[in-house]
């Protein structure tokens, strides 16, 4: 794997996991249980790739089929939704 490959899949899982974040604590913040902070954490995840995919021709999509972005997504939408009264202290920090 070169440079190029390794920056551009460290970039990859970095938006997804920012991506989900945000996606659970927006769940957190209007009252969905677990679950629900899952479905929209990682359904902001991998939308984006999703799009560009299909966009691009790309069938099926990358996002769905390679299971370590969609386990990603869910981790860390699982991680964000329990730890969010932690991470709303430092909101404007995040921000």
């Amino acid at each position: 794997m070169n440079l190029v490959t390794l920056l551009v899949n460290v970039l990859n899982y970095i938006g997804i996991v920012a991506f989900a974040a945000s996606g659970a604590f927006k769940a957190f913040e209007k009252g969905l249980d677990v679950l629900g902070g899952v479905v929209l954490g990682s359904s902001v995840a991998l939308a984006g790739g999703i799009i560009r995919d299909v966009l691009l021709g790309v069938f099926p999509p990358v996002n769905i089929v390679y299971l370590p972005y969609p386990a990603t997504a869910i981790t860390a939408s699982i991680i964000a939704y329990m730890f969010y009264p932690f991470f709303s202290r430092f909101r404007e920090v995040f921000l």
